[in-house]
């Protein structure tokens, strides 16, 4: 059994077998109800054509007379024992009787005339039961049709009034990890409108907390990037003194840790500003020209490690967003793939229009990530042990979060065009996106 029944499922097959069973139980009640009462009837009617009957109509004090043959009504008189078995006795009111001949069943109304005669008025008692049974299916076929009325009304009452709890449960299925916004409560019914409140009380109290937390870690790293510029330039002027050559190397190894902790202050920054909520501006994005900008802006990182930097960005390709996000998400993926390539390699940027959006692709050559990894290292802070780079974590984490802020998909691959290393895919949807031709 599932673990989590349906309650609309539970509910369309209890009413179909109530409202089966009631139709079964109700139309075989009804059926022999009906037919016992159209039996009742053709006793009254044969009593009736006895009653209607002058003796002088009659053919004679004996043989066989047909009276009707649309009720199928013999007239004997009980002195002519010929063809059927009348009861001896002769007293007035019905008997089943038999043919002599056949041995089929008969019933017959024994009927007194002032003058003593005695006359039998017989009905074949097959005929009698298809009239019967006839009256009795039409009587029953009308509640035969509307059970399978039923049954599919009450599914779609049921599939109508549960729609919302339906639509809530996508809602709050589909939302971004980081939208923690109340639940939509319009045509909530009243059973679940409570515990929508308190979902949406809960959401708030969340809310509140990381809003706090985000905001504690944009202050502190705004607020530690002016001592730790300053630690640099002085650092620097450190630098060009005329040192011992143990002492150079201790400002180098400290140069270099203010370098990481610079980088790691701008990537809380980036993170901080992806998952707050603050109003962006969107605007049509030339991506050709982000593309030209990140160039120029690593190009001095990747010439430090001798590394190829290249960028195919097609022209035409527009993007409708925020632009500092999208520099921001390019920037990102393209700083981590030149961390972890190694000296003398290749790092190749790649953004066209595809499928109704755009794709970009970011790949190269250095160690590449294993597919069991590759879900971790979008963790906040997650770092692969054994790569030998100095890195804080973040760049994976941040890419997702903005991809996921404009409904796209980032994906991890091996490798394309370089025997090994790795191949990073986002697409975001965007409506207006000018297709490549021969895309």
């Amino acid at each position: 059994m599932s673990r989590h029944p349906s309650i609309q499922a539970r509910l369309s097959v209890f009413l179909t077998l109530i409202i089966l069973l009631t139709a079964v139980v109700s139309g075989i009640s009804t059926f022999y109800a009906m037919f016992e009462e159209a039996q009742e009837l053709q006793d009254d009617l044969l009593r009736q054509a006895a009653m209607l009957t002058q003796k002088n109509e009659l053919a004679g004090d004996t043989g066989y007379t047909e009276i009707d043959n649309d009720t199928r009504i013999y007239i004997q008189p009980l002195s002519d024992n010929s063809r059927f078995n009348l009861p001896a006795d002769g007293h007035e009111g019905f008997s089943d009787i038999t043919d002599k001949q056949k041995g089929k069943p008969y019933r017959a109304y024994i009927h007194h005339y002032p003058d003593g005669s005695r006359f039998a008025f017989i009905q074949e008692t097959e005929f009698r039961d298809d009239v019967a049974f006839d009256s009795a299916w039409h009587a029953v076929l009308p509640l035969l049709v509307l059970a399978p009325v039923a049954v599919l009304l009450s599914m779609l009452i049921i599939y109508t009034t549960l729609r919302p709890v339906a639509e809530l449960s996508k809602q709050a299925e589909t939302r971004n990890e980081n939208d923690l916004s109340p639940l939509a409560a319009a045509n909530i019914p009243q059973e679940i409108y409570g515990f929508t409140e308190a979902i949406n009380h809960l959401l708030r109290r969340v809310g509140e907390g990381v809003y706090r937390q985000q905001r504690f870690i944009a202050d502190a790293a705004h607020e530690l990037r002016s001592p730790m510029t300053a630690l640099s330039l002085q650092a620097e002027r450190l630098n060009t003194r005329d040192l011992p050559a143990d002492t150079v190397q201790l400002v180098n190894d400290l140069r270099e840790g203010i370098r990481h902790n610079r980088r790691l202050l701008e990537q809380l920054l980036s993170m901080a500003r992806a998952q707050s909520d603050e109003k962006r501006v969107h605007q049509t994005i030339q991506i050709s020209r982000t593309c030209r900008r990140l160039i120029q802006d690593l190009y001095p990182l990747a010439e430090a490690k001798n590394i190829d930097l290249g960028a195919g960005c097609n022209d035409e390709t527009e993007l409708f967003g925020d632009e500092t996000e999208i520099y921001t998400l390019l920037k990102t993926l393209t700083e981590n793939a030149i961390s972890y390539t190694p000296e003398n390699g290749r790092v190749d940027v790649c953004v066209k229009a595809r499928n109704g959006g755009c794709l970009i692709e970011v790949e190269d050559n250095g160690p590449g990530i294993a597919p069991e990894e590759r879900e971790r290292v979008f963790d906040p802070f997650y770092r692969i042990l054994g790569s030998g780079t100095e890195g804080s974590g973040l760049g994976l984490s941040i890419a997702k979060t903005i991809t996921e802020r404009y409904g796209g998909r980032i994906t991890l691959a091996d490798a394309e065009q370089f025997g090994h290393g790795l191949k990073v895919s986002v697409w975001l949807p965007h409506g207006n996106i000018q297709e490549e031709s021969g895309k």
